[in-house]
């Protein structure tokens, strides 16, 4: 079930997640993997968590109300539209299984949204390594779909590190 029931999120009281390691004593190797994927994960997770504070800062300093729900990220509303975005983090290796994955999510909450008859415009925000740079074929494939692709560039600041975050109205 996707949750809709967007909430409003304080900026100031985003936090990663922690996640905890369960028992995998049976031995030393699989012990070691379990960890180095717990750290690929906080490592995501906080990158994840700083795009979302970020993107929540920058709504909320333009005098929009960032929004949230169990499934939707983030969100805002402008005169009756809900604008809902999916965020990934990604490196150069995970970029393209996170573009996929989010632009997924986000359809699908797009679809929800409209098969309840609230007007949503539908994006994924995914962080850009700086040694990704053939980005039109995902963007293409993206305003296919009729999903807004942002790319947040940690080496930009706002507005630049997420253009399209606020539409021109």
């Amino acid at each position: 079930n996707v949750d809709l029931d967007l909430v409003e999120i304080n900026p100031q009281a985003i936090r990663s997640r922690k996640f905890a390691a369960p028992d995998v004593t049976e031995s030393a190797e699989l012990f070691q993997k379990f960890l180095d994927g717990l750290e690929k994960t906080a490592t995501a997770e906080a990158r994840h968590q700083l795009i979302l504070k970020e993107c929540a800062d920058w709504l909320a300093s333009n005098g929009l109300t960032p929004l949230a729900s169990s499934s939707v990220d983030l969100a805002y509303k402008i005169h009756g539209k809900v604008f809902a975005f999916e965020i990934k983090s990604a490196t150069a290796d995970s970029f393209t299984a996170q573009f996929e994955a989010g632009v997924m999510q986000i359809a699908r909450y797009k679809w929800e949204f409209v098969s309840r008859g609230i007007d949503v415009d539908a994006g994924l925000i995914i962080e850009l390594p700086e040694t990704v740079s053939a980005t039109t074929d995902f963007q293409n494939f993206a305003e296919f779909l009729g999903i807004n692709l942002l790319f947040w560039v940690s080496r930009e600041s706002f507005p630049k590190r997420v253009e399209g975050l606020i539409p021109l109205y």
